[in-house]
């Protein structure tokens, strides 16, 4: 299996490909569905998809190849995809994380995230060298942050915390379905919480449909992620 850099020695954890990069990369997503992936104990993972989403998911695949459980919200995999809004997912997230007893919880967009390793202690270890309590993947582009709310790790009770906070706006973000991106980043810029954004790309990687590739090479910006056949 291929091992995935971003300009570091540290391998990646999770790659994201929002938008049609998904459609681009599809076949790099299909690939990893039989990737051998463990977690923590201490780990649980969120990932709210309707089920359209469940078919298709490369990331749900990789759940059942590997017999990982997963939270997802009843009420929400039943939403059809006319009716979806994003926005849905904070008071979901927090009605899941006040059932999880973990430390950590992970929580994944489930159409277009595939999983790189395994999420063991030396991850929790790398998570604590950030210093923080939430991180959040990194993109190039500005919406409004740098903040991209794909892909998202953390302390099960400070999620709580900062999901509670973002739901005293939702109704002003409802507006738009992909709104849960603005959400997130306008309570993350009210500095209420620890939260940094994986800018180094250290546990995260993300690929946007701006993206130019080879079979050796993806570049993001002046970034690249290395494949390393294994």
């Amino acid at each position: 299996m291929r091992t995935y850099y971003v300009n570091s020695d540290n391998p990646l954890y999770i790659l994201h490909l929002p938008g049609n990069a998904k459609n681009k990369y599809k076949q790099l997503m299909i690939d990893e569905e039989n990737r051998n992936i463990k977690i923590n104990d201490n780990i649980s993972i969120i990932s709210i998809m309707n089920e359209p989403v469940l078919f298709d998911s490369s990331l749900n695949k990789q759940f059942i190849n590997n017999n990982i459980t997963f939270f997802n919200s009843e009420k929400l995999s039943k939403c059809p995809s006319n009716a979806w809004n994003n926005v849905y997912r904070i008071e979901e997230y927090i009605n899941l994380l006040n059932d999880i007893d973990t430390e950590y919880v992970l929580i994944l967009d489930g159409n277009d995230v595939v999983l790189l390793n395994n999420f063991d202690n030396k991850f929790i270890d790398k998570f604590n060298e950030f210093e923080c309590d939430i991180l959040y993947n990194y993109t190039v582009f500005e919406m409004p942050t740098h903040l991209n709310a794909g892909v998202c790790f953390g302390k099960r009770n400070k999620l709580i915390e900062f999901f509670n906070e973002c739901l005293k706006y939702e109704k002003i973000f409802m507006k738009h379905k992909w709104q849960d991106q603005a959400l997130i980043s306008y309570v993350y810029n009210k500095s209420l919480f620890n939260i940094k954004i994986d800018k180094e790309n250290k546990l995260f990687g993300i690929v946007h449909d701006s993206v130019l590739c080879n079979t050796n090479i993806i570049h993001i910006d002046d970034n690249e992620i290395r494949f390393k056949e294994s």
